[in-house]
């Protein structure tokens, strides 16, 4: 299983970031590999909310639609997705947040494990690439809303 563990501060409210990387349904607007995002459905709890989204990746000629469960915890500034749905064995991933004096500090932690391992050596390490940047994206779409 491959397992990518990234941070960074963002010199912005926390709950501003959070609501950003909350927003499932932008993140084709800013993050490459993302064709597709769309909540299938919306269950509020103490915490904050349990999302289904399907979300569709895109590399090259590759594209593929999968479920995913997320749960955006509103009171602790976490956010949780889960998947074992195709194309991937299993995606998980962590969401944190913590206001700091510079800003907030954002980490991200993914682990990963495709189902098939011809899927696997094509889209692997392209994917993995991919996810690398993903804090990155975040960042610049937070200075990009605030200019």
């Amino acid at each position: 299983m491959k397992r990518h563990v990234e941070s960074c501060i963002i010199h912005s409210e926390i709950k501003e970031v959070f609501d950003l990387v909350a927003d499932i349904e932008s993140y084709p607007r800013f993050l490459p590999w993302c064709a597709g995002a769309t909540i299938t459905d919306t269950i509020c709890v103490q915490e904050g909310k349990r999302l289904k989204a399907d979300l569709t990746i895109a590399f090259g000629t590759f594209r593929e639609k999968f479920p995913s469960n997320i749960m955006i915890d509103e009171r602790n500034f976490t956010i949780e997705i889960f998947s074992s749905d195709r194309p991937f064995k299993i995606l998980h991933g962590n969401w944190n947040f913590l206001q700091i004096d510079e800003g907030c500090r954002v980490s991200f932690e993914i682990r990963f494990e495709f189902r098939s391992i011809i899927l696997d050596k094509l889209i692997g390490l392209v994917f993995y690439q991919a996810i690398k940047k993903v804090v990155t994206a975040f960042k610049k779409r937070m200075m990009t809303i605030k200019e």
